[in-house]
């Protein structure tokens, strides 16, 4: 493993993180960041963790850690959301599927954040 990327393995989440070259060509401060989790249930059960977020039963966003995911006008692509200073809007949405967000600031923070469930064999899903 390079002295770029961690992998954490066990209880914790597998999370995978990985510096972007620049146009120039140099490593910059861009980073991909790629958190995985393998759920014992079909894709329809976990679907259904991805269409409550930012709901009053959302049961996929780490609200006991995190501040609480907001959307003006609920899960569809344009509703604006915010969780703490983290702003974004959702660019694309497949109901039980994904959800991608597109961030809007605070200021200096460019790229998304998704959630996808992928099949998987023996009736687990990739979250």
């Amino acid at each position: 493993m390079d002295s770029w990327t961690k992998t954490t393995h066990g209880s914790a989440p597998s999370r995978k993180t990985y510096p972007l070259p620049a146009p120039s060509g140099i490593l910059s401060s861009m980073v991909l960041n790629v958190h995985e989790r393998r759920i014992a249930a079909p894709p329809a059960v976990v679907a259904q963790l991805i269409d409550s977020l930012a709901s009053s039963d959302d049961r996929l966003w780490p609200c006991s850690e995190w501040p609480a995911m907001r959307l003006d006008r609920g899960l569809e692509v344009g509703s604006a959301g915010r969780h703490g200073p983290v702003r974004y809007v959702i660019k694309h949405y497949e109901p039980g599927q994904r959800v991608e967000f597109r961030f809007t600031g605070p200021a200096g923070f460019h790229g998304h954040h998704s959630f996808a469930a992928f099949s998987n064999p023996k009736d687990s899903t990739l979250l």
